[in-house]
């Protein structure tokens, strides 16, 4: 019975730790793919006067924006259309543009990124002012920075249950093969111990998951980007707890050598 109950609570933290982690990763990664959508990099352009040539080679400069690894779009954006999108958000910039008697913007290039090329933002940044005609590449910082977070946190959630699931899965086949060989244990009552261990521990796993999901559900409610791990996820959480109750229920067995007898 004490026995059984060691394997509950192990298969009741596998399953809450677990599905946590899962959650984790879900939350990043829509997170993150909805912040990455919407970041955007604007490449200045210089003035026509400036060029060598007295002309700027807008065509040119376009092909090799769009050439370079990891641009998805790439649209032009006019001096006139840059101002009326800062008077949008902001019309008490109207008045300051006036007494500047004209125009101070550029024109520019506003290009996003591929999903997971935000990786090589600083290459793309150096590769496009390294491009004739392209005075300055600017973007945020701080966004760039919350994405890539972002993406990391995600790699490190799955990489550790990736870990579990092997260190697991190695103890499980370490364990049933020890059995195998020594016979340590009749056969039936080992199979029915493995049974109901493996059983205990699913059915913790199990109610940590819904205890995880009560406790995640109401940031629901207040948070816009919700995702929970699908279905697959949240058995592949309950079978972890299976193999972990099972490991322990088993380390946990009075052991009776039968062979010698």
């Amino acid at each position: 019975m004490r026995r059984g109950w060691t394997v509950f609570a192990f298969g009741f933290l596998f399953g809450i730790g677990g599905i946590g982690l899962l959650f984790i990763k879900a939350q990043c990664r829509q997170i993150g793919r909805v912040m990455a959508g919407d970041f955007r990099l604007l490449a200045f352009l210089r003035d026509p006067a400036d060029q060598p040539s007295g002309a700027l080679r807008l065509k040119v400069v376009e092909e090799k924006l769009r050439a370079l690894p990891g641009t998805s779009e790439l649209r032009f954006v006019s001096k006139e259309q840059a101002l009326a999108d800062l008077e949008n958000q902001d019309p008490s910039l109207k008045r300051s543009v006036a007494l500047l008697g004209g125009n101070p913007l550029p024109d520019s290039f506003e290009a996003s990124l591929a999903p997971g090329q935000m990786g090589r933002l600083s290459e793309w940044v150096q590769e496009a002012s390294a491009i004739e005609g392209i005075s300055d590449v600017h973007y945020k910082p701080t966004e760039a920075k919350a994405i890539l977070r972002l993406q990391f946190y995600e790699h490190f959630a799955g990489l550790v249950l990736g870990l579990a699931w092997l260190v697991l899965a190695a103890l499980s086949l370490g364990t049933a093969a020890v059995e195998w060989f020594s016979g340590k244990r009749p056969p039936g009552s080992s199979l029915k111990q493995s049974f109901e261990l493996t059983a205990g521990g699913f059915l913790g796993s199990a109610l940590g998951i819904g205890l995880g999901f009560l406790i995640a559900y109401p940031l629901r409610e207040i948070q816009a980007l919700w995702s929970w791990p699908d279905w697959k996820a949240q058995f592949c959480a309950a079978v972890m707890g299976a193999m972990g109750g099972w490991v322990i229920g088993h380390a946990k067995l009075p052991v009776k050598n039968h062979a010698a007898r």
